[in-house]
């Protein structure tokens, strides 16, 4: 029999013997039963323990003694009339008071159950445990669990949110693989951006006042966007133009109009040449550009202009205007009349001859008067006037 050191409490006497008295059992003897008690056998299979300081058991033992139960300490079971033996050493607990072998038990734990990796992410399982009781040839009473899982990353085309990896939106459908950012991580694909700038005007050309441009365009560009926090638009610009609002430069087409002194040469406007540096600008070519004829003061008179202006080409034409007591002579010069008190000679036929205080003309006609001398011109052939032989020559008078 095993030797069992435990504390054991007298509970019941066998109901039929329930008038005598309760005993405090302390110590259970080599032979299994408490001290103070002898061990009776029966029929039963396993001894009674009977108190020993009572007379005899009277149907159990042949004598007056009444039987112990005895009740198993924590760790053991069996009991009553049964002798106590030791839980197996791998079920070593017991509540005391155990009868049987199923009741003995031993502390136990559950794994957690491992979840699946979404296909799309990487993860990290966590390894919890729940604890139980499992009793001898029972199962584990520890409840079930599942194990955490944390999402590291997500796949390409793929975004972090919280621990999921949620699908990019359709139109920033890419992502690199092993992300760990949100939604602005999606990108899209290469999109084309609009050109909304406007147009520079064409540079005027020197001399030009108003010129017509050539329009000009800007063409559309290319660029990758991040999306945005809402995944409804634009984000960050990854690769590629961010605007495409830069104003174009026109081209020259053709000068409208040229500023003053200047004139249209093609598509430039030049100043107008040496001799005719003036003109009044506008669309006008060379042809526009005009000198200025100004009176010209000569001696005895003046050289009147017959127009203000001329044009590109033309020559300013002049009239001779004598001063008083000048007249213009044949070679268009104001020459100084006669001042003896006379200025012409008048022949019978009523033609005038003007007279010059000097000389202008050789041969002349002389008229002297008082000691003085005045001459008259003659030109070589016949002509109007008085046509005159001198040395073998013929002479007419002029003016």
């Amino acid at each position: 029999m095993p030797n069992l050191n435990h504390r054991l409490v007298l509970v019941f006497l066998f109901s039929a013997l329930s008038t005598f008295p309760l005993y405090a059992i302390t110590q259970v003897g080599g032979d299994g039963c408490p001290a103070g008690t002898v061990a009776c056998p029966v029929e039963l299979g396993s001894p009674i323990c009977c108190a020993a300081s009572q007379s005899l058991c009277k149907t159990l033992c042949g004598g007056d003694r009444p039987p112990i139960l005895v009740i198993c300490p924590a760790g053991s079971y069996g009991g009553g009339t049964v002798i106590c033996k030791p839980c197996p050493s791998d079920y070593p607990n017991s509540a005391e008071g155990s009868t049987v072998i199923t009741q003995c038990y031993k502390s136990c734990t559950k794994a957690c159950t491992r979840q699946t990796c979404p296909s799309n992410a990487t993860c990290t399982h966590g390894s919890t445990s729940t604890s139980g009781t499992q009793y001898y040839g029972g199962s584990c009473s520890a409840a079930s669990s599942t194990c955490s899982l944390t999402i590291n990353s997500c796949k390409s085309g793929y975004y972090k949110s919280g621990n999921s990896c949620p699908k990019c939106p359709s139109d920033y459908p890419n992502s690199p693989d092993g992300n760990t950012g949100g939604i602005t991580s999606c990108y899209s694909n290469t999109k084309s951006r609009a050109w909304t700038g406007g147009q520079t005007a064409c540079a005027k050309p020197s001399g030009c006042a108003s010129v017509s441009c050539k329009a000009c365009s800007g063409s559309a560009c290319n660029y990758v966007a991040y999306s945005n926090s809402a995944g409804t638009g634009d984000g960050e610009i990854k690769s590629g133009c961010s605007t495409n609002n830069a104003n174009c430069q026109q081209e020259l087409d053709k000068p409208t109009s040229a500023s003053a002194d200047h004139y249209i040469s093609g598509s430039t406007c030049p100043a107008c040449p040496d001799g005719y540096p003036n003109s009044a600008g506008g669309n006008i070519g060379q042809s526009g550009c005009y000198a200025i004829c100004s009176t010209q003061s000569i001696t005895g008179g003046n050289r009147v202009p017959v127009s203000s202006t001329v044009y590109y080409g033309n020559n300013c034409e002049y009239t001779t205007v004598c001063n008083d007591g000048y007249n213009q002579s044949s070679d268009g010069v104001c020459s100084q009349l006669c001042g003896l008190g006379f200025t012409t000679l008048r022949t019978g036929s009523g033609l005038v001859i003007p007279l010059y205080s000097e000389k202008l003309s050789s041969p002349a006609i002389h008229i002297g008067y008082n000691g003085g001398m005045c001459y008259g011109i003659l030109e070589s052939g016949s002509g109007d006037g008085i046509n005159l032989e001198y040395g073998g020559q013929t002479y007419h008078t002029g003016k």
